[in-house]
């Protein structure tokens, strides 16, 4: 840990006092609570999404939708890194002035991990492996570019949703994820009536609501920038040393979210698009059943 210990070392003086067990249950319901809030609202906003979408678009569209969706989770997982449960447990003993940048770095990290693994892994599938149920996935380069952005952005708020937890403001969590699922079904209805079609119209509506949620996070959070010591943006040094204990944090995410999210892509790859558009729905609804156990461990 030698190489991160400049990070740790500035910290010393800013830790805060360990919380009490009383006051450490009372946060970790707290967290949960929002947690599952959070699932209760995106779930049925999902449902409506998923519900209008089989209304202004073919089964065939959905399926293929729902496989670009779960593609984007399993890799927008993976390329969060471990960063985001790294945070839960980093960001307390991290100095107040430094405290954003290692948000901001971690964010741009997870960015870009997530958008090379949206680039390489669709066309590696289409082109070498010939699973050609997804080659609507890569079929332009715009598709291209969308999975490789709306996957970035995945990465991204995977980080950003548990780093607001962690100081302490579930409810920005819980905001950031409403706005994301009611813009995204406003944009489903405006690129239909657009005449956008095909199942990446779809995805493409998932990723603007992503995007369009993001300066609410920065406009809720703005009076944390009197805090920071400088005006960095980001400073990868700050994750050196880290990788180690990242990696343990992702071993242990990947082995509880995967399993479910590649199973949408098996069944587009297996069996058709169409039966992905059924089993996608009663994936959403089953999922919920999880939320609660999930939350207490995160």
């Amino acid at each position: 840990m030698a190489a991160g210990s400049d990070v740790g070392t500035r910290s010393e003086a800013h830790r805060r006092p360990e919380p009490s067990g009383r006051a450490g249950l009372g946060r970790v319901i707290g967290i949960s609570a929002s947690l599952v809030g959070t699932q209760a609202v995106t779930s049925v906003l999902g449902l409506g999404f998923w519900a209008l979408g089989a209304r202004l678009y073919t089964v065939g569209d959905v399926g293929v939708a729902g496989a670009a969706v779960a593609m984007m989770m399993l890799l927008g997982s993976l390329g969060s890194l471990g960063l985001g449960t790294l945070l839960i447990a980093r960001l307390p003993h991290t100095a107040q002035a430094d405290r954003r940048v290692l948000v901001r770095t971690s964010l741009v990290a997870a960015f870009a991990a997530g958008a090379v693994l949206a680039l390489v892994v669709p066309l590696t599938a289409v082109f070498v492996f010939g699973a050609e149920n997804l080659r609507p996935l890569v079929a332009t380069p715009l598709a291209t570019v969308g999975m490789a952005v709306g996957t970035g952005l995945m990465s991204l708020v995977i980080v950003l949703d548990q780093a607001v937890l962690t100081i302490g403001n579930g409810s920005l969590q819980l905001e950031r994820n409403v706005l994301a699922s009611v813009v995204k079904i406003i944009a489903l209805v405006v690129l239909s009536v657009l005449g956008a079609g095909g199942g990446m119209a779809i995805f493409l509506a998932w990723t603007i609501g992503a995007a369009v949620s993001l300066p609410s996070v920065s406009w809720r959070t703005r009076g944390g920038r009197s805090l920071e010591g400088d005006h960095r943006l980001v400073d990868l040094r700050m994750l050196r040393g880290l990788g180690k204990l990242a990696a343990s944090h992702h071993a242990l995410n990947i082995a509880l979210q995967a399993p479910l999210q590649i199973l949408p892509i098996m069944v587009t790859v297996l069996l058709s698009a169409q039966q992905n558009a059924y089993f996608n729905s009663a994936v959403m609804v089953t999922g919920f059943v999880f939320a609660l156990p999930y939350a207490v461990a995160i």
